[in-house]
C-alpha cells in the first residue's frame, strides 16, 4: 500500500458511510443500499484482498492464493459495481 492508495482507499469508506447516513436521514432506500454495497467492497477489500496480497508478497506461492483472493475480488467487483449503479439511480 502506498499513501495514495490508502487515501482513496479510506475516502471511498468514509464518504460512502456519508452517503449512507444522508440516505437513512432522508428516507432514501435506494442510497443507503448504494452505501452500504460500496462499504461491503471495501470490508472485503480489506478483510480479504490486502492480507492475502502481503501473503503473496512474503511467499510467492501465487498458486496457494489465486482461488481465494480471485473469488474476493470477483465478489468485491460486483458489490462495488452494484453500490455504483444504485447510486446512479
Amino acid at each position: 500500500m502506498n499513501p495514495l492508495f490508502g487515501t482513496l482507499f479510506a475516502g471511498t469508506a468514509l464518504l460512502a458511510c456519508a452517503v449512507t447516513v444522508t440516505g437513512v436521514l432522508g428516507g432514501q432506500p435506494l442510497r443507503i443500499a448504494g452505501g452500504v454495497a460500496v462499504l461491503a467492497g471495501f470490508v472485503v477489500t480489506a478483510a480479504v484482498n490486502i492480507p492475502l496480497n502481503n501473503a503473496l508478497e512474503h511467499d510467492g506461492d501465487w498458486v496457494a492464493f489465486a482461488p481465494r483472493w480471485s473469488a474476493a475480488n470477483h465478489l468485491r467487483g460486483m458489490v462495488s459495481a452494484l453500490g455504483v449503479a444504485l447510486l446512479l439511480l
